[in-house]
């Protein structure tokens, strides 16, 4: 369980980079931000609709849910493969070793400051979304199903936070709106503790 955990980690690691990177080469600078919001949509779509299923399904009989999940990765492979447009061309001639690729963005300044604020950000989203289960069957004595339902809210709420969130950037500019998402976290934090 440990190993394919590892694995399903690992793997993750190098996709969701993936997914930005193509972005970034397929979508023009002025859609940029749009998309990346669409992205990160059907992240917390996934996270809306995809917990509660698996929490469902774990109710049922708690090997369930990876097998759905791995029927459901085949699927999504295939519909890549088939339906996401290659690198452009002039991209695929360009293939410089990987390391070659790290060593440049670990000697950009900025890059790493970005990785960093990156790293801390994701580490404690994950942080808490590994803790949420256990805190609300602790807390509200709430059953693996219960959790899956309590976890609808958050995912819809990220759904249209990741579709409008790109527009709303936009119109305001990314420091407010970096300042204004801050405000909002800690006046939610001190609201609902």
């Amino acid at each position: 369980m440990f190993l394919f955990r590892f694995l399903a980690g690992m793997s993750a690691a190098f996709t969701a980079p993936q997914v930005w990177a193509a972005i970034a080469t397929l979508v023009p600078p002025d859609k940029m931000v749009k998309a990346m919001g669409v992205a990160t949509a059907g992240l917390a779509a996934s996270q809306a609709l995809g917990v509660p299923i698996g929490s469902y399904l774990a109710a049922a009989h708690w090997p369930t849910p990876f097998f759905v999940i791995g029927c459901g990765a085949i699927i999504l492979v295939i519909l890549i493969l088939v339906l996401i447009p290659h690198s452009p061309p002039a991209l695929q001639n360009r293939k410089p070793a990987i390391f070659k690729r790290y060593r440049t963005l670990v000697a950009d300044g900025r890059a790493k400051k970005a990785f960093l604020a990156y790293f801390v950000f994701q580490t404690g989203n994950f942080a808490a979304f590994s803790f949420i289960g256990p805190w609300l069957s602790d807390k509200y004595e709430l059953s693996s199903a219960g959790i899956g339902t309590v976890m609808i809210f958050p995912g819809l709420g990220n759904t249209v936070g990741s579709f409008y969130g790109g527009t709303f950037t936009q119109k305001i500019g990314h420091w407010r709106a970096l300042t204004v998402g801050i405000l909002l976290s800690q006046l939610y934090t001190y609201l609902f503790p």
